[in-house]
């Protein structure tokens, strides 16, 4: 079952970004880290000048890489202003959190000047949260 609710975000918000609640501003932020309550925005929509988000929580969710991917058979997730990449360290809380190998388009991949395949930061990938 997937769980979504319509959330007052940020303004700096963007779709298919990881937030988390700041609850001393009472409003749902880029995420840094694994601390507290993770979800993914899955869409938009400003009324007034109140910004929400439709946040998806507990899924399969598409989520945009913040740093080129060059590891492609999928790892644990790193987070960084509410974007996602795979850190050799990757940060405290994440060993039930991955990137998906299946998530992997290689039609979106790039090569780099060495022949190598990459996805560029930006393309979007699936996680588990």
């Amino acid at each position: 079952m997937d769980y979504i609710s319509k959330l007052k975000i940020e303004s700096n918000v963007t779709d298919n970004t990881i937030v988390s609640y700041n609850s001393a501003n009472d409003i749902w932020g880029l995420a840094t880290s694994y601390n507290g309550m993770l979800g993914v925005v899955e869409g938009i929509v400003t009324e007034g000048d109140i910004t929400y988000g439709y946040v998806c929580f507990n899924k399969f969710c598409k989520v945009a890489l913040s740093r080129d991917l060059t590891v492609f058979q999928g790892g644990k997730l790193s987070i960084e202003n509410g974007k996602v990449y795979i850190s050799e360290t990757p940060s405290e809380g994440s060993d039930t959190k991955f990137i998906l190998p299946l998530s992997v388009d290689h039609e979106l991949a790039e090569t780099d000047v060495d022949g190598n395949l990459y996805m560029p930061s930006g393309t979007l990938v699936f996680v588990s949260l």
